[in-house]
């Protein structure tokens, strides 16, 4: 006890001398480098806000140039300026309309006709232009024809000093960011109007058709009285975050530049400061260590090899035993952790058969080869020569056979069935041994009969049996015991799976057969469609087509693309063509409205990671006109009579992703002979053996190559197998239409 006592003395002391003062000096040096790296943030603000406001500044004066030779070009010519003249303003800036008044204030010409009818002759951007009392002028924001803006004013004066031509420019602040670009993913720039109003703001553009309120910020208000405001405190309206800013006056007027950082990356270099004062009272623990070690090197060399050998067993290396003979404590420990290294390794390597096992039986859902991997498992985990599984309800004594070895009948096979009804009807484990078994080593050693119930969410309903060679101990807290316990929780899992995907695989499989059944044929158009899963497994998915008859020589196009497989992806399949089916009925006129209605629909009736590409186009017989929206599926393409290909672009976002989603639509000719094409991305994205895509381009080669509409989709299908050879990556599907000929003939 005293020796241990001195060393826990001595070490306390050593790291009290060392790391006391370096941890002292480490938080003194990260404060100062906290309050330098502040200071250095806002200077930094302080010159990018006067660089923003510099160049607003000159952008408004290269304005006010332009407008003044426009009005010199009034005095050469005389009278008021020519609308071509006006235009030149409104063409080169981000101009929302441009004025020129007369010297009596009368609007003597505007490029927005609208204009003409407001009274600009007392307006703070004209009046002191008008009565001589300035030359130009530079408004605060305001709303003008539903137009967000302020405006830019210039007067050109004759040889006798009045007013000949005063000009206007209405500038756009929504269209403001596209003449100073100062984006950065960082630094957010402003400009702010004598109002406080934001006129200009690079992280969200919005902010400057809102007029957001800048003036209520005491650092801008600062800048707004002609001083230099900056703060750590200012809170991002956009974003809610703290950040660093500063505010600049804009020259003489009036106006003020701001420019704001995020704060965590302003003080980003004070945190790797921290970092390296941790670094250093890291360093003053180990060299605190280390001179510990040295003190007391003879007391520690056993407990170095303590931690050899527990580092080796950390890492699964159960072959060096700690050997120490010293007569004491270090000894005692030696001899525990001998013990336990020798306990680890079997526990040990039963855990990695278990994992062995488990990555076995998750390797497949089909019931045949998960009954093969438990047969595999129990034989490497628990030695059984036989292994058997039965299917069954506590209350009821019919028992399946889920697993069953063939040839095994007799006596011995009669009692394994009796042991797992009794293991099943109790919801535990029994075990009895078998005193005439067959076989040398049976004889020898014996044979136990074991028979584990399989439970999930506390509910049996089957039992794993094993015929084991030796008289292994079963009892609670065995290996044998809790290692056949986690090998019964796998196979339980793995069972239950195998048998819920082959339902749900018979269910999404009948389902989505009955979403792609067309009829042979339907009167008026000929077409053509596929379908082909990327693996058998997986041949329930998302893809979607249907081609129905409207009425009054109308037909609907559809064909889309739903994300997920298997059940999921059939019932929200299902749900998006009947939806679209339904709507095309009541608003069969409008594709668009169409989609939008269904995306609703998705995506109030489904989660949040779920949604849906889709094209849906109304094809007219009489009119031979096709009408369509796209919610960004891949883009059709048809083939017009001359050859040409022409691609239908998207015309929305994908449906069921956001709420009151907007789509457009197109309308394009479609006159018999002429085909379309529509499909799933998995014909386009996939690759051959070299990774190169299929792609949108081999698609219109074949296309242009007279594909025809009542064969063209297996003649694409085709295509694509002799391009990849044969290996599937994701579900395709197509479809082929065009105009019966004959009947258009006919009509």
């Amino acid at each position: 006890m005293l020796r241990r006592r001195s060393l826990g003395y001595k070490l306390a002391t050593i790291y009290l001398l060392l790391a006391v003062p370096l941890t002292t000096a480490a938080a003194y040096s990260y404060y100062d480098r906290y309050r330098v790296r502040i200071r250095e943030s806002l200077q930094r603000r302080s010159d990018f806000a006067h660089l923003v406001g510099a160049t607003f500044e000159l952008y408004v004066n290269e304005i006010r140039v332009a407008m003044d030779m426009v009005g010199r070009e009034v005095l050469e010519e005389g009278g008021v300026p020519a609308l071509e003249d006006l235009r030149v303003l409104t063409d080169g800036y981000p101009a929302a309309f441009a004025v020129a008044l007369d010297p009596s204030g009368r609007v003597a010409l505007a490029t927005d006709t609208a204009v003409s009818q407001l009274d600009l002759s007392r307006h703070a951007a004209f009046r002191p232009l008008l009565s001589g009392e300035a030359t130009e002028a530079l408004t605060a924001g305001e709303d003008v024809l539903g137009t967000r803006g302020f405006y830019i004013s210039r007067a050109t004066y004759a040889q006798d000093g009045s007013a000949a031509a005063v000009l206007g420019v209405f500038i756009d602040v929504s269209r403001l960011h596209e003449a100073l670009p100062f984006g950065s993913p960082h630094v957010a720039a402003s400009v702010v109007d004598p109002n406080g109003g934001v006129v200009y703001q690079t992280e969200f553009v919005r902010l400057a058709q809102t007029g957001a309120d800048f003036g209520r910020y005491p650092f801008v208000r600062t800048a707004l009285e002609g001083g230099h405001g900056s703060t750590t405190g200012f809170v991002s309206p956009v974003s809610g975050t703290r950040r660093h800013a500063a505010a600049e006056p804009i020259g003489g007027t009036g106006w003020v530049a701001v420019s704001s950082v995020e704060r965590a990356e302003a003080i980003g270099p004070i945190l790797r400061s921290m970092w390296l004062s941790f670094g250093i009272a890291l360093a003053a623990t180990v060299l605190a260590l280390v001179t510990s070690l040295g003190v007391l090197h003879g007391m520690l060399a056993s407990l170095y090899r303590l931690v050899e050998v527990s580092g080796r067993i950390g890492r699964g290396d159960f072959s060096m035993s700690p050997g120490i003979r010293t007569g004491d404590e270090f000894e005692q420990l030696s001899h525990a952790l001998d013990d336990a290294r020798e306990h680890l390794r079997l526990q040990v390597d039963a855990l990695a058969s278990l994992a062995r096992a488990g990555r076995s039986l998750s390797r497949t859902l089909e019931e045949e080869e998960v009954a093969s991997a438990v047969g595999e498992a129990a034989r490497e985990l628990l030695g059984g020569m036989r292994t058997w599984v039965l299917l069954g309800r506590p209350e009821d004594p019919r028992l399946e056979r889920f697993l069953w070895p063939e040839d095994w009948t007799g006596e011995t096979a009669d009692q394994a069935q009796e042991l797992s009804r009794d293991a099943l009807r109790g919801s535990a484990t029994r075990c009895v041994e078998v005193p005439e078994a067959r076989g040398d080593r049976a004889r020898e050693y014996g044979m136990v009969l074991v028979a584990a119930p399989l439970m999930v969410a506390g509910r049996t309903f089957g039992v794993l049996g094993l015929a084991c060679v030796g008289r292994r101990g079963w009892e609670a807290g065995s290996r044998g015991a809790w290692v056949l316990e986690a090998l019964t929780a796998q196979v339980a899992l793995a069972i239950q799976n195998a048998r819920r995907y082959g339902t749900e695989r018979r269910i999404a499989g009948t389902l989505q057969t009955a979403l792609l059944q067309l009829p042979e044929r339907i009167e008026g158009v000929v077409f053509d469609r596929v379908y082909r899963s990327a693996t058998r497994a997986a041949f329930v998915g998302g893809d979607f087509y249907d081609l129905f008859p409207l009425g009054e020589g109308r037909f609907g196009v559809l064909l889309g693309d739903v994300s997920g497989k298997g059940l999921q992806a059939a019932t929200l399949t299902a749900m998006a063509k009947h939806t679209i089916r339904a709507y095309a009925a009541e608003h069969g006129a409008s594709p668009a409205k169409v989609l939008a209605l269904t995306g609703d629909v998705l995506f109030s009736s489904t989660a949040t990671e779920t949604f849906v590409t889709v094209f849906f186009g109304l094809l007219d017989a009489e009119r031979r006109s096709l009408v369509y929206a796209s919610a960004g599926h891949p883009p059709a393409m048809l083939r017009r009579q001359g050859g040409t290909i022409e691609g239908l672009a998207p015309t929305g976002p994908i449906a069921g992703a956001f709420r009151d989603s907007a789509f457009h639509e197109r309308t394009v000719p479609f006159l018999p002979g002429e085909v379309l094409v529509v499909y799933t991305d998995g014909l386009i994205e996939e690759r051959n053996a070299d990774g190169e895509q299929f792609g949108e381009e081999r698609v219109r080669a074949h296309l242009a190559s007279a594909l025809s509409a009542d064969t063209g989709a297996r003649r694409l299908l085709e295509a694509l197998e002799a391009f990849t050879g044969g290996t599937h990556g994701d579900d395709v599907a197509i479809m082929t239409v065009g105009l019966d000929a004959r009947r258009a003939g006919s009509s």
